[in-house]
């Protein structure tokens, strides 16, 4: 009996231990609603959700508004937020495990993985490499307006995604360079070839790499493509406009992004997991690397120019910041990685267009400067 007893205080004195450090961290968080929705309708937004995270904890996080406008459905943090370019910095990081595990390098050309177009490629696009094109030097035609998807001569075809790609890369590895290579322009259908360079190398899909090397091992749940009400539908819709009024975009509208382009900014995520992905980065920039070796992480933020691989380079009050923004047309996200002073922002709008831009910007600050990493 005496050793039964021991074993039942053991039980409980770990349950105890483990249990209470939870609570308090989770006491710990600030709830940061209240300034949300004040900023939310100052600039007249349907929904803006965000946290703030350290290299080892979520400091604050909140969510506030309503999923489409003219319904009552308020948002909540676990919504999934589509967050457009966001994606270009996970691609980088799923392509730097993979170069971290010699399936390919950051010097790997579209020749050294697609021999059978070797004679084909123009000659202003042989020697372009995978570090090139994650940096956005590699000349190739952005694919960010409307008028660039109208000039394209063919649609791409193919029986899934991964062909559908493939059918793209090999036109336009045809048609060369559209700006000087090395110079930096900014280009959605380079994370396309860089996607697809990802894809001949390993034989797997572009969506199974990122879910098995990045979304699983950070346990990233709420993780998925395209717009999240298609599949979850009770979560918040995009919308456009805000001149004066934001006008709801059905997720089942014919306007999708292509599968040549996804790699570039088509995943949908809650503000906890964005937070997790930033606190990736902020930890491995913060010599407390996971996933990722920090010289990795270093060089996945070392800037050439004004962009690193996945990030803009940016300095706020003389320190370097890593940050990026992204919207497909009906969303728009922020991420901000801060690591001298140990701090990360990330943000969730349902809405593109009047003053997203201004209330982002206007957070940041208000976030930073709460947090004590600005004056």
């Amino acid at each position: 009996m005496k050793d039964k007893s021991k074993k039942i205080f053991l039980i409980l004195f770990l349950t105890l231990f483990w249990t209470v450090p939870v609570k308090a961290q989770q006491a710990m968080r600030e709830d940061i609603t209240e300034t949300l929705d004040n900023l939310r309708r100052e600039y007249n937004l349907p929904a803006i959700s965000a946290a703030v995270v350290s290299a080892d904890k979520i400091l604050a996080s909140g969510a506030a508004g309503v999923r489409i406008v003219g319904k009552p459905n308020r948002v909540n943090v676990k919504d999934r937020f589509h967050v457009g370019s966001l994606t270009k910095p996970m691609t980088a990081t799923m392509i730097a495990v993979l170069i971290e595990t010699g399936k390919i390098s950051w010097k790997t050309t579209p020749a050294d993985l697609f021999p059978e177009l070797r004679d084909q490629i123009h000659p202003s696009l042989r020697a372009i490499t995978l570090e090139q094109l994650l940096s956005h030097r590699a000349g190739i035609i952005p694919f960010e307006d409307d008028a660039e998807w109208e000039q394209l001569p063919t649609k791409f075809t193919g029986k899934n995604p991964t062909m559908i790609r493939m059918s793209f890369v090999r036109w336009l590895l045809q048609h060369g360079a559209t700006s000087p290579v090395g110079e930096h322009v900014y280009s959605n259908a380079g994370y396309g070839l860089a996607a697809a360079m990802a894809e001949r190398a390993t034989g797997k899909t572009w969506e199974w790499l990122m879910r098995k090397l990045l979304f699983k091992p950070l346990g990233l749940k709420s993780v998925g493509f395209g717009w999240a009400a298609r599949t979850h539908p009770n979560e918040p819709w995009g919308h456009k406009g805000g001149d004066p009024e934001f006008i709801p975009h059905s997720p089942n509208d014919k306007y999708q992004l292509t599968p040549f382009i996804t790699p570039a900014g088509d995943v949908h995520l809650n503000i906890f997991d964005l937070a997790r992905f930033a606190q990736l980065h902020l930890s491995g920039l913060s010599s407390q690397a996971k996933l990722l070796r920090t010289a990795t992480f270093e060089k996945l933020h070392q800037p050439i120019g004004e962009y690193a691989l996945g990030w803009n380079a940016q300095h706020i009050k003389g320190l370097p910041a890593s940050t990026h923004s992204g919207s497909a047309g009906t969303f728009y996200a922020g991420i901000m990685v801060y690591p001298k002073k140990t701090i990360a922002v990330v943000i969730a709008i349902n809405a593109s267009g009047k003053g997203v831009n201004e209330a982002r910007n206007k957070l940041y600050a208000i976030l930073l400067r709460r947090y004590k990493a600005v004056q």
